[in-house]
């Protein structure tokens, strides 16, 4: 072809039909051909060429296109052909196969039968024709009446086909069956699994069918597994999982599932900021869904036996529910309003599945016992504390003006909601409409029924500021403990009050021995704390405890009486403490002179009281009054009685 250039050059142009010769041979390499067409030759002469092939490509292209689309329908027609005949070809196989299994498992398990389990007897004939081997092979594959049929092991042979192909089509209803008849043709001939184990070349053993039953089993309990089934599902699965033996699984799996549905559940609430909305939501829906399980668990597998597993089931996910709660209530606040609120609503909700026959409220009061022990354990330390600093700024100067509080009373279960700890100033009516008391020791009553008693009778009672917060704090504290006190807490909490009453009685015990500088005015501060703390509050908050529980509880009793003994031997440290001073430094005691008179004329001075004498009956005199200021006129008596024995 002429160029513009000096040089020229020519191309030999091939034919199509040459070129798809050379290029689709067998021999054709194509780093040859490169090398021959393109190693030594020019630049324009290589891209004429690589023009060339690129032509022959589309053209190649354009012929193949048209190919297919002309023998398009036939290539359609002869794939289903190809495809038929496969099926059909497969379909004879296994005809073939299937025929040939029988045969072989007909010769080999009816001589097996007769060899395992009872040969025919003897008879003169058979012996006779015994010599003939035709006769002798008649005998050996004669079957005994009660022996299986052969349409019996031709379903034998195939169980293991016909189980995975409804296994695979989820038709577990004919599985089921299946497998029941096995089952039923094992129990009636149990030989046929020995003749199975030695014969094993048939293709079938009794391996074999129990691993196609496992397998079932498996499939039928991951199928349970699944969330998304309906009741009518469910009850279908468990139904055929009962027919293969699998209850104790198909239980364990279906309250597994519940498990996982309700705790996915849990997982969705809101964690409000409010405990009592929380628990509400929380016991709400583990109740429904311990109420619906219990519905379906009998509905489902309705063997009395059963049973036993959906209670502890039940009892699992109380379990739950109270580690739930005591995070979110006793670990998130300390006031015992909201902690007896999401009780009282925890209770409810549980006692309402007793008309399901489960009884789960006591129980949750008894997972709950630790946790509220812990509680007021802590809550009687915090306290402690308070009037631990309560006690370090107190000057021991008696009030007569402060808050005696109305008697708190536990609330009950129709008003509990109430506050029970507001602290309320007495009013006219509470001091003068008084019930019957008792009188304690010292001469107060033990149960005032009216806060104005001590004040409007006996005298302004004048307490120290420590005592006052005592008397406040002692009695919420109780009155909150009752929130959520139980039969199971009265030991707890006796102890708790106990340990605060005693602690703070021996606080002021020790003050008065070893407060070298208090006035006599602070000392009877002291004992009136002591006499109104042992007296008055101790058991006005036992009475509380006992209204509360409905019964007289004999810790209480105890904690009454050792009061009162820690008062008494504080009061016995106050009367030698006073009574030293009088003898030592008011009166002199050691100066005067005690002698009889030894002039006759000094007679009509004999039994006359000496000035001293005076003295002391004035002291206690005046003593008598300002402990009738400062305490009350029933503490008179015992008082000076005792400084007068020191």
């Amino acid at each position: 072809k002429p160029s513009n250039s000096c040089m020229t050059f020519c191309v030999v142009r091939m034919d199509d039909d040459d070129i798809f010769e050379e290029f689709g041979g067998n021999s054709f390499d194509a780093e040859q051909y490169t090398a021959e067409q393109f190693s030594k030759r020019e630049e324009p002469r290589v891209r004429a060429q690589f023009q060339e092939l690129v032509d022959w490509k589309a053209s190649a292209a354009d012929q193949l296109k048209r190919s297919v689309y002309s023998n398009y329908p036939q290539f359609i027609s002869t794939s289903k052909e190809i495809a038929h005949l496969e099926v059909d070809m497969l379909d004879v196989r296994n005809l073939v196969s299937e025929l040939s299994s029988s045969i072989k498992g007909l010769m080999q398990i009816n001589t097996s039968y007769q060899h395992y389990k009872a040969p025919l007897p003897s008879t003169p004939s058979m012996s006779a024709s015994s010599s003939t081997p035709s006769r002798r092979a008649s005998v050996q594959l004669n079957i005994p009446p009660n022996a299986p049929t052969q349409k019996d092991i031709h379903e034998l042979l195939g169980f293991t086909d016909r189980l995975d192909v409804y296994i695979s089509e989820r038709q577990f209803g004919e599985a089921v069956t299946e497998v029941n008849k096995v089952r039923t043709l094992f129990q009636e001939f149990p030989q046929l699994a020995t003749a199975l184990s030695v014969h094993s070349s048939i293709g079938t053993t009794k391996a074999d069918i129990d691993e196609r039953i496992e397998l079932l089993s498996q499939t039928l309990a991951r199928e349970l597994r699944n969330p998304l089934l309906s009741q009518a599902q469910v009850r279908a699965v468990i139904k055929h999982m009962l027919a293969l033996g699998q209850a104790d699984s198909a239980r364990s799996i279906f309250l597994e599932t519940r498990t996982k549905r309700i705790q996915h559940e849990v997982r969705r609430l809101r964690h409000e900021a409010d405990p009592p909305l929380y628990i509400a939501a929380l016991a709400r829906l583990l109740c429904s869904g311990i109420a619906t399980t219990c519905d379906d668990f009998r509905q489902c597998l309705p063997q009395t036996d059963m049973l036993s597993g959906l209670i502890v089931w039940a009892v699992q996910e109380l379990q739950t529910f109270a580690e739930q709660f005591q995070r979110h209530v006793f670990q998130s606040t300390d006031d015992f309003s909201v902690m007896g609120q999401c009780l009282r609503i925890a209770d409810t909700h549980f006692r309402a599945l007793e008309s399901r026959g489960l009884t789960l409220s006591f129980f949750l009061w008894q997972l709950l016992h630790p946790a509220l022990v812990g509680v007021i354990n802590s809550a009687q330390n915090r306290l402690q504390g308070a009037i631990s600093k309560q006690l370090l700024s107190d000057t021991w100067v008696g009030h007569a003006q402060w808050v005696y509080s109305e008697d708190a009373r536990a609330p009950s279960t129709s008003t509990a909601t109430s506050s029970s700890s507001s602290i309320m100033s007495p009013t006219k009516s509470q001091t003068t409409n008084n019930s019957s008391t008792t009188t304690a020791k010292g001469g107060i009553p033990r149960s005032m029924s009216t806060p104005g008693r001590m004040g409007a009778v006996h005298g302004s009672l004048q307490l120290t500021d420590s005592a006052i917060f005592v008397n406040t704090a002692l009695q919420k504290f109780v009155s909150d403990a009752c929130r959520v006190l139980t039969l199971e807490l009265v030991p707890t909490l006796c102890t708790a009050l106990a340990g605060l009453v005693e602690w703070y009685l021996g606080q002021l015990l020790q003050a008065t021995i070893e407060g070298v500088a208090l006035k006599d005015s602070q000392a009877l501060a002291v004992l009136a704390d002591a006499i109104f703390i042992s007296e008055d509050l101790t058991p006005r908050l036992v009475q509380q405890i006992e209204e509360r529980m409905g019964r007289s509880i004999r810790d209480l009793d105890r904690l009454c009486k050792r009061s009162e003994g820690k008062y008494t031997a504080l009061r016995d440290a106050y009367c030698l403490r006073r009574a030293k001073e009088m003898v030592s430094d008011t009166l002199a005691w050691t100066n005067l002179d005690y002698g009889g008179p030894e002039r006759p004329d000094m007679a009509d001075k004999v039994g006359k009281p000496t000035p001293q004498i005076m003295q002391t009956v004035t002291c206690l005199h005046d003593l008598a009054r300002q402990i009738s200021k400062s305490i009350n006129s029933h503490c008179v008596g015992p008082s000076l009685s005792r400084i007068v024995m020191e």
